[in-house]
């Protein structure tokens, strides 16, 4: 227990160093953290009720999905037994932990896949393109260059 308190300021850190970016994104990030604690909360919640939970059990697994010293100073306030407290949300977090590195891995595979898929559809539309002679790669080319053109024939836009 000793070490949650450097570790709760180690929290500040990379919030001191993004501060002018979550200035910027406060919105986006209060309406996802706010959406996320709902979640979180009410599934957890919704779970116990279901399987028919004693009220210790609710009440500690509510706060299942924050930080161990957060999740100390609620379960004072609604009367949660802290030692199933800190036991649900450790096991939460080496769930997370393993579960989320490993969709991670699945995640990326698959986008490998699909990537790889698609690049060898172009590259074979390419080919075949190429092989019937209807210049789809010139014509795209051209639309291009026609389309970002600029009136006075520079590259750069005009002045105002």
């Amino acid at each position: 227990m000793w070490l949650l308190g450097p570790a709760t300021v180690a929290f500040a850190v990379p919030i001191y160093e993004y501060r002018v970016l979550i200035r910027r994104r406060w919105i986006s990030l209060t309406v996802g953290v706010t959406v996320g604690i709902l979640v979180a909360v009410g599934g957890s919640l919704a779970l116990a009720k279901l399987l028919h939970l004693s009220p210790e059990l609710q009440r500690s697994l509510a706060t299942r999905s924050v930080s161990t010293p957060f999740a100390l100073a609620v379960s004072d306030r609604i009367y949660a037994p802290k030692d199933l407290t800190v036991l649900f949300v450790i096991a939460t977090g080496v769930c997370g932990m393993l579960f989320g590195a490993a969709a991670h891995g699945v995640g990326t595979a698959k986008a490998r896949e699909l990537g790889s898929e698609e690049g060898g559809r172009r590259r074979e539309s390419h080919d075949d393109d190429r092989r019937r002679g209807d210049g789809a790669a010139r014509a795209a080319a051209v639309r291009h260059s026609v389309l970002t053109s600029r009136p006075n024939g520079s590259s750069r836009p005009a002045k105002k």
